[in-house]
């Protein structure tokens, strides 16, 4: 009795340290200056959350968006993709900075006419969201082409 006894109280720290363990490396961190280079390349609009929790769910999109990105400073520009898989340019093209702010990687986009910020909240091979600054989430997927679905460069 008492072997079965010690071996519960044993196991109970174990137990509750693989627990904790798996919730803490389940949950999403944030994106850092690292993530960066994978916004590189085409990306395209999938869903609009508005801050009162609306989505809209986009199936096709005229124009996308190309992210060209040195060090820390990018360019975001509107192209129409064309069938050949080549693309026109359009003239909707915006400078950015990408810093951390509040632990938070932030790009920040000034115009002639305006600054504002998103802020990245998750950032893969295939995947981008973020958030303006009046909480409206926007889901991006990594851009593949309207024929072939073979992701364009």
């Amino acid at each position: 009795m008492k072997i079965k006894s010690m071996f519960l109280i044993n196991i109970k720290p174990l137990a509750i340290l693989l627990i904790v363990s798996f919730f803490l490396s389940s949950c999403n961190s944030s994106p850092n200056l690292d993530a960066l280079p994978l916004l590189n390349g085409y990306w395209e609009i999938a869903s609009v959350e508005t801050d009162k929790g609306k989505e809209i769910e986009y199936k096709f999109n005229e124009t996308v968006d190309y992210f060209e990105l040195t060090a820390k400073n990018g360019m975001r520009t509107k192209v129409k993709p064309k069938l050949d898989g080549t693309f026109i340019k359009t003239n909707d093209a915006e400078g950015f900075t990408a810093k951390m702010q509040d632990d938070k990687l932030t790009l920040i986009y000034k115009t002639t006419w305006d600054t504002w910020s998103e802020t990245i909240l998750y950032l893969n091979d295939s995947k981008l969201v973020t958030q303006n600054d009046q909480g409206i989430r926007y889901t991006y997927n990594r851009f593949k082409g309207y024929l072939d679905n073979v992701e364009t460069n």
